[in-house]
């Protein structure tokens, strides 16, 4: 079973708050915090993929993307690029869509 977690960021102070575990109490206000779930994946270093971040990826049919994508959900499932995360061989986490390099 997957472990539900999520993360926070900021918009106000431009900060991320990890590791928000399912049942616990946090104030969270909704015009200043974006909530990200975690996708119960680790890329190929061990860094946990949460919605939001911008991965490197390299799909089981060897198709792969030049610039990394954003990991979104969609339809009821995780997705990368224009395929699902399922599908995906490698994964490396470069950064997020709030400290991103690249947007």
């Amino acid at each position: 079973m997957r472990e539900i977690k999520f993360r926070v960021w900021n918009k106000d102070n431009k900060e991320m708050t990890n590791d928000i575990k399912v049942g616990e109490r946090r104030l969270l206000l909704f015009d200043k915090d974006i909530l990200m779930q975690y996708t119960g994946l680790k890329d190929k270093n061990g860094k946990e993929i949460y919605e939001g971040d911008l991965c490197q990826v390299v799909f089981k049919d060897n198709s792969k993307y030049e610039l990394p994508c954003e990991v979104y959900f969609e339809n009821g499932a995780f997705c990368i690029g224009s395929g699902y995360l399922q599908d995906a061989k490698e994964l490396n986490v470069v950064s997020n869509i709030y400290e991103n390099l690249y947007y």
